[in-house]
């Protein structure tokens, strides 16, 4: 696991203070001070900001999970902008994403539940560890 304290500088040219991504993670609990986490809507095909709710986490499925439940959760591609402002002056964005992992060297497997030889929905991906999915995602 792993905590990451991020500061975006006030942003006055429409730059995004993280490109498009889809975490490779577990899943990543966010806690974020003021909008900026924008998601791709696969069902509309198009990006959409994530509000903010008062005393509230966002939970972002990662590629590790999404393959766990064989696609039952679905990790989805995202960015973080700081294009917002306060009055007339562009203001700093602050945000605190908490990655959990797997155990490293934990083979994962399809979890039962989401998968069913009989029913034709076998499972998608083979087994996989963190470290070995990291590495893989690394060009190790």
């Amino acid at each position: 696991y792993r905590l990451r304290l991020t500061h975006y500088p006030p942003n006055h040219g429409g730059k995004l203070g993280i490109l498009p991504h889809v975490d490779t993670s577990f899943l990543t609990i966010l806690a974020q001070s003021q909008e900026g986490l924008v998601i791709f809507d696969e069902r509309c095909g198009d990006w959409t900001r994530v509000p903010v709710v008062n005393d509230a986490l966002v939970v972002n499925v990662g590629e590790l999970l999404r393959q766990w439940t064989n696609d039952r959760f679905k990790s989805v591609k995202h960015y973080a902008a700081n294009d917002s402002t306060t009055g007339t002056e562009a203001s700093p964005r602050y945000s605190a994403p908490f990655f959990f992992n797997a155990n490293a060297d934990y083979v994962m497997t399809c979890i039962p539940t989401c998968c069913d030889e009989e029913n034709n929905n076998p499972p998608k991906y083979p087994p996989v560890s963190y470290r070995s999915s990291q590495a893989a995602v690394q060009g190790e």
